[in-house]
């Protein structure tokens, strides 16, 4: 990849980090349960890149992508457990 593609991810990157905080300061406007899924998105969607662009996963094994995929589904589906338990859904 070209330098300027790794500007244009860090670019992206920028913007989520910004509606991420956008989210934020709009938490008493949302109810949690439209905040809460939004940034699971945008955290997946930042993993994503960084890990297939910065950590060159896309040009690795495909074993590799399946391990931090796998790391990735186990940590969304540990902290929704955690939301369930401690009844923030209600």
């Amino acid at each position: 990849p070209s330098p300027l593609q790794y500007v244009l991810i860090a670019v992206v990157l920028c913007t989520i980090t910004a509606a991420e905080v956008s989210l934020y300061y709009l938490q008493g406007d949302l109810p949690n349960a439209a905040i809460i899924p939004l940034l699971l998105i945008f955290a997946i969607l930042k993993f994503a890149l960084v890990a297939s662009w910065y950590m060159h996963l896309r040009t690795d094994r495909p074993i590799f992508a399946r391990f931090f995929v796998l790391g990735i589904v186990s940590a969304v589906l540990l902290f929704l457990i955690a939301l369930t338990s401690l009844q923030i859904w209600s």
